[in-house]
């Protein structure tokens, strides 16, 4: 028996995926402002889960952001992962978010498109060479919780887009 796709939504949360060093000089790639959009979609009723990446002396940080948010037990640290472990977390998520401020380039955004998943990045430094704005991916205003907010919502919430955006990521 086929379930319909509005019922598999519903039961399992949307996954999104952020990847960085936690530590306080890397505050730029908005890890912090990552905890805050999902808080926020989640008070607004949009079943999400979050998988942080990576490891640094801000966790403590981090970890006390989610809690003071109300999003705990929505957000996930997975400290280092190995290279088999990572493409496994790309492959299993709705949308890759990287909100930063300063990027060199982003790689990981890249890594995320060749997995086929689309991507919100902050719309500054190398992240607009790696991510061609609702092309590939949404470029928001990386010091904007509520942008970005709204671009993982405009992807969780339309298929459509997070496939489109997702396809051409990987092309």
């Amino acid at each position: 028996t086929r379930i319909p796709a509005t019922t598999l939504s519903e039961a399992r949360p949307h996954v999104v995926d952020a990847l960085a060093r936690l530590a306080p000089p890397d505050r730029y790639k908005g890890i912090d402002h990552t905890i805050r959009a999902v808080a926020r979609l989640l008070k607004a009723g949009t079943n999400v889960t979050l998988d942080v990446v990576g490891e640094g002396e801000d966790l403590a940080r981090l970890r006390g952001i989610a809690r003071d948010s109300g999003v705990g037990a929505s957000v996930f640290f997975h400290g280092h992962v190995g290279s088999d472990a990572l493409r496994r977390l790309y492959s299993s998520c709705d949308v890759f978010v990287l909100p930063s401020g300063a990027e060199g380039f982003g790689i990981v955004c890249i890594e995320a498109g060749a997995c086929g998943k689309p991507v919100v990045a902050g719309r500054s430094g190398g992240l607009v060479d790696a991510v061609e704005h609702d092309r590939s991916g949404l470029l928001v205003d990386p010091h904007d919780v509520g942008a970005v907010a709204e671009a993982l919502v405009s992807v969780l919430t339309d298929p459509s887009v997070a496939e489109r955006l997702g396809k051409e990521g990987r092309r």
